[in-house]
């Protein structure tokens, strides 16, 4: 059972870990850098040139890498820069209840900022409950979001709620609909538009700007630093900017209400629709209805810029159930059967079982990347049942549920299946005692077997952040069972090749995967070329980049200096190559100064080696996804 506990409010720094590094980061990131810097060590004497790097004198770039989305598509987030901390900080200070007060004037919102947090949850259970925090110490200093948000924290758990069932009772018919690129397509400005409204925002700006203590004022400043002075577009990954999208589409939805209105459609009489983010989902009986409806939210939306993505409307028929919780439904049908037959299985089972699974999953209509990340969770639930309550023959079931596992996540490496996997690979690992020694054996060639197959897989598809993940999972066994050097020199060709910099020219490897491979290699005698190319790209980015301005090399830079595994003479030059960007020659004794205070401190990338992965994984399930 779980139980609430309160959260100290006086830790104002404490968005700083929720609201603004996204969730599809390196297992072993945070953005307890930023917080810790924020908490306590700004107010210490430290070098001129680490006081530089977080205050906003200059404009800054964010730090932009890709995720894949699914089999076909990607999606480009963004890390800000470490200078916006403070400003950050402040504004959630100075705004928090205006945020929860801009965000209630929509009813049919799924997830809109409610207040700000007070309770965090523990015990078992803590992990698994939708408003679960973690307490806010020096020694965890996380939580699972700034604010508690109202109804539904995942999307799921509306279609598996009763108000989705009294819906269906009502309406008989629902259409799905989505903003085409909503957050690429925001303007800053357009705050304003929602707070005050567009005509009154226009007529106020001319001649004069407006008020820069206003809310819309202060986030429009805010966003359009955290992104290098653009207007058009906003970062995607932050909550912060969620948090941003949802007071405008709160906005867009009170216009809505008011407009079908106009057609004598009343919401909850002859409609009902639910928003959750930028996805809408409207509950109706008549066409008439529909048709109004998607012309009034198509009007609102225009005035915001944003446009309804038509090849995704469509409308289904009661029962509302869709080819993907159907797949879901039967992935679950099939891991009971699995588990009810555990006793029968032997490790020559696996191909048979995989070939169901391939039968359940294979759906034109329904992509292998929607039910993913719920097999793994299923199959991960399995697992720790069978160590639970362990039968007479361990091995065999669990030899056969990896290989369901692993057969699952290289069909479909993304960060959050990497996650998943993860999880599955330190719960076996923490286990391994109850197997016998010739099992424990079998067991351990396995993991080690299937982790590199999925690292070479996930280079091959050139999956940067989630070919990271699978090597820092990989990194328990690289004692034992070390990857080939030839195989990380592949790898560092090929994320080398893939580099999406419109900054950057030539090839080099970015900023999570320098610190991802210096942390497998390790100070290992074998690896010496592949940290030497590794170092020799961090510098070529930090020479080529000023950290004061571009978020990449800040945060590179930090890491690097704490990073135990280079000499001090390595992080005199990383020093000396950030420093020259001030137009003067850096004095050895200010290089020297930096690095023995930085190297002191935790920043963004944990380099122990005796940290628990699990730890960073279930700080990372607490954040929510996009």
């Amino acid at each position: 059972m779980s139980k609430k506990a309160r959260i100290s409010q006086r830790t104002r720094e404490r968005c700083l870990l929720t609201e603004i590094a996204p969730y599809e980061t390196p297992m072993l990131f945070s953005n307890r850098g930023s917080y810790n810097y924020c908490r306590g060590l700004s107010g210490q004497l430290h070098p001129n040139f680490l006081k530089t790097l977080f205050s906003p004198t200059k404009l800054s770039i964010p730090f932009k890498y890709r995720i894949k989305k699914d089999a076909v598509s990607f999606r480009t987030l963004s890390l800000v820069h470490p200078h916006h901390s403070k400003a950050i900080v402040d504004f959630y200070q100075h705004y928090d209840v205006t945020i929860i007060r801009a965000c209630k004037r929509s009813p049919v919102s799924l997830r809109a900022p409610h207040h700000v947090a007070k309770f965090y949850l523990v015990g078992k259970g803590a992990a698994s409950e939708s408003e679960g925090v973690e307490e806010i110490t020096a020694e965890t200093a996380y939580a699972s979001s700034y604010f508690a948000y109202s109804r539904y924290s995942h999307l799921h758990k509306f279609f598996d709620s009763d108000d989705f069932t009294e819906l269906e009772k009502k309406f008989s018919l629902m259409c799905h609909l989505d903003v085409t690129k909503c957050f690429p397509s925001l303007y800053t400005h357009s705050i304003s538009w929602a707070v005050r409204g567009k005509t009154r925002t226009k007529k106020g700006l001319v001649g004069k700007q407006p008020p820069k203590k206003t809310f819309d004022a202060a986030f429009d400043e805010l966003l359009q630093g955290l992104n290098y002075r653009e207007t058009h577009g906003i970062p995607i990954g932050p909550e912060l900017c969620r948090i941003f999208a949802e007071v405008i589409l709160q906005k867009v939805d009170a216009c809505v209400i008011e407009r079908v209105a106009e057609d004598e459609l009343r919401l909850g009489e002859q409609y009902w629709y639910y928003r959750y983010i930028d996805d809408y989902y409207l509950f109706y009986n008549e066409e008439a209805t529909r048709t109004s409806f998607v012309r009034a939210l198509s009007q609102e939306l225009e005035v915001f810029k944003l446009y309804l993505n038509d090849d995704k409307s469509h409308a289904t028929p009661r029962p509302f159930i869709s080819a993907l919780s159907v797949r879901k439904l039967e992935i679950c049908q099939f891991i009971d059967d699995l588990a009810g037959r555990r006793e029968e299985l032997d490790s020559h089972a696996s191909s048979r079982e995989i070939d169901k699974l391939r039968a359940l999953t294979r759906h034109r209509d329904t992509p292998f990347s929607g039910v993913s990340t719920y097999l793994l969770s299923a199959l991960a639930k399995q697992i720790r049942i069978l160590f639970a309550k362990p039968p007479k023959e361990l091995f065999n079931p669990l030899y056969v549920l990896l290989d369901l596992a692993f057969h699952a996540f290289r069909m479909d490496i993304r960060v959050a299946t990497s996650f998943k996997i993860a999880g599955i690979l330190l719960d076996v690992m923490e286990h391994l005692g109850s197997l016998a020694p010739s099992d424990r054996a079998k067991v351990t060639d396995k993991l080690v077997f299937e982790l590199r197959g999925a690292f070479e897989s996930a280079i091959f598809q050139g999956s940067s952040l989630e070919c990271m993940n699978v090597l820092i999972a990989n990194a328990p066994f690289s004692q034992k069972y070390p990857l080939p050097v030839v195989l990380l020199e592949k790898c560092v060709a090929q994320l080398r090749s893939q580099l999406n910099d419109e900054y950057s020219e030539g090839e080099r490897l970015s900023y999570f995967e320098i610190v991802s491979l210096l942390y497998y290699c390790g100070n290992e005698a074998r690896y010496r070329t592949v940290r030497g190319m590794v170092y020799d790209d961090a510098k070529s980015a930090i020479t080529a980049h000023d950290p004061r301005e571009y978020s990449e090399t800040a945060h590179l830079l930090l890491d690097l200096v704490s990073c135990p595994i280079l000499s001090d003479s390595q992080k005199d030059s990383l020093i000396h190559a950030a420093m020259s960007h001030e137009n003067k020659q850096p004095v050895q004794q200010q290089v020297a100064q930096f690095r023995n205070y930085v190297s002191k401190q935790s920043w963004y990338f944990n380099w122990s080696q005796h940290d628990n992965l699990r730890l960073h994984l279930k700080k990372k399930q607490l954040l929510l996804a996009y």
